[in-house]
């Protein structure tokens, strides 16, 4: 019995001695020093312990290499219709394509600009269709000029608009819902360009709800990028514009944006835009004759108080001022009939 006790006991200890291994020391002949060997239990916690660490550091590594890859510009070749940014780890849509809501893909279409990237001291906003602009700096409308809000003068008037102005009203309305800058010059008696004032009637009538958007450009001097892209394309939808001998839909087109726009032109503008019909109950001016083709607009902007004419003059072929403008397309919200006019 003591002799099996004695087997078992025995038996265990070779097992116990098998799985821990021989620990020992012993004397280097080389270097005299103490060297000690470890177990088979430390080597096998020590190989684990080296295993994790190498799991953790393969696994940081690949974590990093997936933040660098992700990071990386050359990344926007996974995204069709895209290419690098001018902004680090970022990517731009290609011309005639925007980014989608949750900006994950390219998909065809246009904004006002073809891309924040093109507009100094600009970002994209939560709108793929806009722009906003960077901190310290301001939009005008046509690009984001240093300043704040704060620097519109408490009037809503720009520096070089008097309060007491037979314009200044006119101003004030337009500074005060975002389609003219109140912090930079109004220069009222510069003469209006076609792109002012189709920009400012296109503004009027979308109000908040902004300008829709089009796969391409429809007239040949008013590419994407430029400011008045989104005002000519939504006219030319509507029919409001159609480009130098009616030309919309044909290539090339010239709309003219830079040229001055005369009173006549103003007035079948917005005519078109407002949906103004006829009344004949104002007077026919002595400078607008029958059978031109300006003859009926000028009369029905009369009907409904856009042009008031001097006397009997109104001066169609007349090139009109700023100041002129914002009169005549601010006249629109009286919604005045003749002769119950505001001057």
């Amino acid at each position: 019995m003591r002799k099996t006790a004695y087997i078992t006991g025995l038996a265990v200890f070779c097992f116990s001695f098998l799985i821990q291994g021989a620990a020992a020391s012993y004397l280097d002949p080389v270097t005299h020093e103490m060297i000690h060997t470890p177990t088979t239990g430390e080597m096998y916690e020590n190989s684990v312990q080296y295993i994790n660490d190498l799991n953790f550091r393969m696994n940081t590594n690949q974590r990093l290499q997936n933040i660098e890859n992700s990071l990386s510009p050359t990344n926007c070749s996974n995204f069709p219709h895209s290419h690098p940014s001018s902004q680090p780890h970022t990517c731009d849509c290609d011309d005639g394509y925007i980014p989608t809501a949750d900006k994950k893909s390219c998909v065809p279409g246009s904004a006002p600009y073809a891309s924040c990237s093109v507009i100094p001291h600009s970002h994209p906003s939560s709108d793929p269709s806009l722009c906003d602009c960077d901190t310290g700096y301001v939009g005008n409308g046509l690009a984001c000029v240093p300043g704040s809000v704060q620097q519109t003068a408490p009037t809503g008037l720009p520096s070089d608009v008097a309060s007491n102005a037979w314009y200044a009203n006119a101003v004030s309305r337009f500074v005060s819902a975002g389609y003219l800058p109140g912090y930079q010059p109004f220069r009222p008696n510069d003469f209006a360009t076609r792109g002012e004032f189709i920009d400012l009637v296109v503004r009027s009538v979308n109000g908040s709800s902004g300008f829709s958007l089009t796969s391409s450009g429809s007239f040949t001097d008013v590419p994407i990028g430029s400011g008045y892209y989104a005002a000519f394309e939504e006219a030319a939808q509507k029919g409001w514009v159609t480009g130098a001998n009616d030309c919309y839909g044909k290539q090339p087109c010239p709309a003219k944006p830079d040229a001055r726009v005369n009173r006549a032109e103003a007035a079948k503008l917005i005519v078109k835009a407002f949906g103004f019909e006829k009344t004949v109950h104002s007077p026919q001016f002595d400078d607008n004759p029958l059978g031109q083709w300006y003859t009926d607009v000028i009369q029905t902007a009369a009907d409904h108080c856009i042009l008031q004419g001097n006397g009997a003059s109104v001066r169609p072929g007349d090139f009109m001022t700023r100041a002129e403008m914002v009169v005549i397309i601010s006249r629109v919200a009286n919604n005045e009939t003749y002769p119950n006019c505001t001057p």
